[in-house]
């Protein structure tokens, strides 16, 4: 046997050779620098601060660097369709900022995004801090400020976007999530930052905070956050059974305040695209309102000033349900509310005055487009589409006031201004706004107005109305607030042109053509050819009406019950912008629609009258066209042949179909009389009316509207609608006798 003294020499000698392989091992793997840093925590040897040439780092931008083993890198760019933490790879990172190193450690890196995956030539990237790569987190406040540590996850976001004729845009998400954040949503925040791929400048990318359920873990200690999607679509089930859908019963199940602020958020910037996913959490340690939404990728925004986004975002009468997920719910939601309940809709009209009065004002929005296009200009990029930008920022307020006084069927805004001369402070609405202000209200919203311990003199409209350091006035008129201190005079009177007394124009309608309609039988329901339909159309069956009846040639137009409204006293609901002279009326109610055609001797038709007179006798085809749908007698989704229209078509703007009746299909969908009824029984009337808590109170509507698919404008389609709802673009009348 060796001497003792040998063996622990051999011993020596043996590990010694053994380090030796293994760093021979680690060098040739190209690891050795990885283990130099873990020993040594010397930020300026991780490959991804070597990586980035000094000159980039003197110039002072932040800049990212991430650092991949090549065969790493090629992996992933060659897989990037692949999800999920096996497609994680270690990387090293740095971030670099004010020309000096800030931060670097090592994170689990995979691809970002879902069709930019494809479809952008500079891949996005997501950051996992964790422990098994060495690094926990970002240091606090390193990239972003301190209410954002502990950050564990980062998103590198290619946030350049290319529209069709050649425009890119940059730094929309940022922009916009300032402007979201500004009114109340929730949102992650962003820093603009050079990104650098294994040495290889990629250009302006945006750092971006990454939310999900364990993010909520670290920011809201004591709080279960899940976002399990089998609870959406238990939420969902919940929502679509509760009837009324109200504010106070929507309030139980959802953050209301937070999904309102999400869609101002995307209405204001326009967004396309704006149901992302996965976004939402549950908060299961609330009692009430647990779920709540992330508004986040927003890059689809401000580039179309005049886009009606209430149309784009909410639900369409017959269309399929808006959302990436058969279970989201926002779409119907806000859909409903709108339409049914008043109380949402003073609230919503609340929430708008407060975001174009009091958030964001053309002073922020100003602020906020110089502020990215200063960041543009030091990172070199294009800035072609800072002039777009511009004029969306200028324009957009004004028009989403008006597509909101549509929608949310109120008169015309009032405007109002408060002035303080002595250059006192003033409050308006629980706003500072210096010594005057001037904006626009919706009719009839309280305005209130402060200057905490001054006793002012208020004169509205140059009349004296109260003293004290208050004013509330209601916005019924235009209002032109003066705060005067002291005995401190009046100022003159403005000189004004004397404005002629406006004299509205008479109303003049033609009047309504009756058609007869002759007595028959037809088969109504799913044609026997049609593969599209629906279970609520089936079974196909025959009906015999003995008596003839009378139809209007036509859907009832704007004229036409503008000179109804006239004549009984009342107000006609707002039409849409764009409609005009020969237009169906729209935005009626079905209590609306009987009172207008009881008051021209008729009724609203039976939904059998009414797919009775469309078939006119022919025999049983998909649409009232014959087997296929001829665009060049049918106004629906887009244009084509004799529809040129984008909305509503002037009736009678296609040829006649049987019976002599135009616009059966197309155009507006037209209210029935029936209850609608989605069981087999679904062509013989109901005995008892349902009750209002009803999931069964809908009255049927049938036809399609102008932004209805093919699918949906078969002569069989039904559609059940609350008739105590106003369904604004799509449903106007016809009347029966």
């Amino acid at each position: 046997m060796p001497a003792p003294g040998r063996s622990r020499h051999l011993v020596v000698l043996a590990a010694a050779l053994a380090l030796a392989g293994a760093g021979a091992a680690i060098e040739s793997a190209g690891l050795f620098q990885r283990l130099r840093f873990a020993v040594q925590r010397d930020l300026r040897q991780l490959p991804s601060t070597q990586a980035v040439e000094p000159e980039t780092v003197f110039r002072g931008l932040p800049t990212l660097s991430i650092y991949f083993q090549p065969q790493d890198l090629q992996a992933l760019l060659e897989n990037k369709r692949e999800h999920g933490r096996a497609w994680e790879r270690r990387a090293s990172v740095s971030y670099f900022n004010e020309g000096r190193l800030q931060f670097g450690g090592e994170a689990g890196v995979r691809v970002h995004g879902g069709g930019s995956r494809i479809t952008s030539p500079r891949q996005g990237w997501r950051i996992f801090f964790r422990r098994q790569y060495g690094t926990l987190k970002v240091p606090r406040g390193a990239i972003f400020g301190p209410h954002t540590d502990p950050l564990k996850r980062l998103v590198v976001h290619n946030d350049v976007r290319t529209d069709a004729d050649g425009t890119q845009w940059h730094l929309v998400n940022p922009l916009a999530y300032d402007l979201a954040r500004r009114i109340g949503c929730i949102t992650p925040e962003t820093l603009p930052a050079r990104f650098v791929l294994n040495g290889e400048d990629q250009g302006l990318f945006v750092l971006t905070e990454h939310f999900d359920d364990e993010y909520f873990d670290a920011h809201m200690p004591g709080h279960r956050v899940t976002m399990e999607i089998e609870d959406m679509e238990a939420l969902r089930d919940t929502i679509d059974a509760t009837r009324p859908l109200t504010m106070e019963a929507v309030s139980e199940l959802l953050d209301l305040d937070n999904v309102t602020s999400w869609f101002l958020a995307v209405v204001f910037a326009a967004t396309r695209d704006a149901y992302q996913g996965p976004g939402q959490f549950l908060d299961e340690d609330r009692d009430r309102a647990g779920w709540f939404w992330i508004t986040w990728d927003l890059d689809q925004s401000f580039r179309n000033w005049d886009l009606d986004s209430f149309l784009y975002i909410l639900e369409r009468v017959g269309e399929p349900p808006r959302g990436r997920r058969a279970s989201e719910p926002r779409g119907v939601v806000l859909s409903t509310l709108i339409a049914e309940d008043q109380n949402f809709r003073e609230y919503l009209a609340r929430r708008i005055d407060t975001m174009l009065n009091h958030q964001l004002t053309p002073e922020f929005l100003e602020e906020r487009r110089s502020h990215y296009a200063d960041i543009a200009a030091n990172f070199g990029v294009p800035t072609r589409y800072l002039e777009l930008e511009r004029e969306f920022l200028a324009r957009r307020p004004a028009f989403v006031r008006a597509i909101a006084e549509q929608w949310l069927n109120t008169g015309p805004g009032v405007p109002v201004s408060i002035e303080r001369p002595d250059g006192g402070r003033l409050i308006v609405d629980g706003f500072e706004k210096g010594d005057s202000f001037a904006g626009t209200y919706f009719p009839g919203r309280e305005v209130v107005v402060q200057s905490p311990g001054a006793r002012l003199r208020w004169l509205v409209n140059g009349a004296p109305v109260a003293e004290g350091e208050e004013l509330r006035l209601e916005a019924d008129r235009p209002l032109a607030v003066i705060a005067l201190a002291g005995n401190a005079a009046p100022p003159p009177p403005a000189a004004r042109s004397p404005v002629p007394e406006a004299k509205a124009p008479p109303l003049v309608a033609a009047p309504l053509e009756w058609r007869q309609i002759p007595p028959g039988a037809v088969m109504v329901g799913c044609s026997e050819t049609d593969r599209q339909c629906e279970a609520n159309e089936t079974p196909r069956q025959e009906v015999v009406l003995r008596s003839g009846f009378e139809l209007t040639a036509t859907e009832v137009t704007i004229e036409q019950y503008a000179a109804f409204a006239h004549a009984s006293g009342q107000t006609l609901p707002r039409q849409p912008l764009w409609s005009g002279q020969g237009h169906p009326v729209v935005n009626i109610t079905y209590n609306e629609a009987v009172a207008f055609c009881e008051a021209s001797g008729g009724r609203l038709p039976t939904e059998i009258e009414w797919e009775y007179a469309a078939r006119g006798g022919r025999g049983q085809t998909a649409f009232t066209t014959g087997p296929r749908l001829d665009r060049e007698a049918v106004n629906g989704k887009g244009v084509g042949g004799r529809d040129q229209w984008g909305m509503t078509a002037p009736v009678g703007s296609f040829p006649p179909g049987a019976f002599g009746l135009f616009d059966m299909t197309g155009n507006v969908w037209e209210w029935t009389s029936t209850w609608y009824r989605a069981d087999a029984a679904w062509a013989e009337p109901r005995q008892e009316a349902p009750t209002s808590s009803s999931p069964d109170y809908l009255k049927t509507v049938r036809g399609g509207s102008w932004d209805n698919t093919t699918v949906n404008l078969r002569v069989s389609k039904r559609v059940g609608l609350s008739p105590r709802g106003r369904q604004n673009l799509y449903v106007g009348i016809r009347c029966a006798r």
